[in-house]
């Protein structure tokens, strides 16, 4: 897959790396969240989140460097309804310093299961 989907790339998303410094909504719409880091120490200084309140979903984000540059934008596009549920069915990684570099990723029969033991969520269970 392209190097935009770099393991900090993922793991700097972390909430306890980021305060939320600011949210609009207008009525009805997109909500906006603003998160900003709480040490230089990430990838990214601020991101902003998108989010839809009905449907629950993210729709986009976009990460800035400490000099308010934007760096990365990804893009949520939900296609696929299975179990009640709505799935992502395409993820868009934009690396805006290169401006046509980017990444897609396509998600198909996704179901949801049940019944995860916690560990399962853990790095430790990617070993085998």
């Amino acid at each position: 897959m392209g190097e935009e989907l770099s393991r900090r790339l993922y793991l700097s998303h972390s909430a306890s790396l980021y305060d939320l410094v600011g949210s609009e909504q207008p009525e009805g719409g997109v909500l906006r969240l603003e998160l900003k880091a709480k040490s230089l120490s990430v990838s990214y200084n601020k991101i902003v989140v998108f989010f839809d309140p009905k449907r629950k979903l993210p729709l986009a984000q976009e990460m800035f460097s400490l000099s308010g540059k934007l760096i990365k934008t990804i893009e949520y596009i939900y296609r696929v309804q299975s179990d009640n549920t709505l799935y992502m069915s395409e993820m868009i990684i934009k690396d805006e310093l290169m401006g046509n570099s980017f990444t897609k990723m396509y998600y198909e029969n996704c179901k949801r299961r049940q019944n995860r033991p916690d560990v399962f969520f853990s790095l430790g269970s990617l070993k085998q």
